[in-house]
């Protein structure tokens, strides 16, 4: 039940690909996909019954979106949830971005920040991961762009100490969504060239099918 005795409106907290995003964050895209946390002991309004207090966000001076219908409880409890939703239509320069929750006593809370794109016009690859790592004979590469809804390819080469290539995949993602994740390399299906035990340089390139413009990003895998 709701803690009668409870004034103050939810916490909210942002993330971004895992990690907090602080205020006058900077990024290269015109959109984000952001998930929101919010906490409350009397539990998180978060229906359409009450437009002015429910889940919403603002962008800039543009008008409030509702946000309810993406929230999800967490850890079985009525008391914390998250949202996870994709800003568009960013401006390159500072966006104040403005996320406004309820409690189920009616509580407001405000919370504001600054979200600031640069150089959004480049292809950029903004994050990536490869796993596991160490490895043995596959792994998963995920990473994050700034080119989201575009046709693009993507190719994944790993080097000896020598600059040979042992390994090559290619791979095109049509409409590609902001985060691609669990592009699956297993190395033997290049048995002519299988790494053995070491370490080794891999490269990932990303390019736009149609403007042909190249990012790429590089690491060092081990494999065991």
């Amino acid at each position: 039940m709701p803690d009668s005795s409870d004034k103050t409106g939810p916490s909210i907290i942002a993330n971004s690909a895992g990690k907090p995003l602080l205020n006058n964050s900077s990024i290269a895209s015109t959109q984000a996909e952001i998930q929101f946390i919010f906490e409350d002991p009397s539990g998180i309004l978060s229906t359409s019954n009450f437009p002015e207090k429910t889940l919403q966000l603002r962008v800039n001076n543009s008008p409030p979106r509702f946000i309810h219908e993406s929230y999800v409880a967490l850890e079985g409890s009525f008391e914390k949830g998250e949202a996870t939703v994709v800003i568009t239509g960013l401006q390159e320069g500072k966006n104040e971005i403005q996320v406004l929750a309820s409690d189920n006593l009616g509580n407001l809370s405000t919370f504001t920040f600054t979200l600031e794109v640069r150089n959004s016009n480049n292809l950029k690859v903004l994050s990536h991961q490869i796993y596991p790592n160490p490895a043995l004979d596959r792994v998963f590469i995920g990473f994050q762009h700034n080119r989201p809804q575009e046709n693009l390819i993507a190719t994944w080469s790993l080097y000896s100490s020598n600059g040979q290539v042992l390994i090559t995949e290619k791979k095109r993602f049509i409409q590609a969504a902001e985060i691609l994740k669990d592009w699956e390399l297993i190395f033997l299906q290049s048995k002519t060239k299988y790494p053995a035990k070491g370490t080794y340089i891999y490269k990932l390139t990303l390019q736009n099918e149609s403007s042909l413009e190249l990012d790429l990003v590089s690491g060092k895998l081990v494999i065991q």
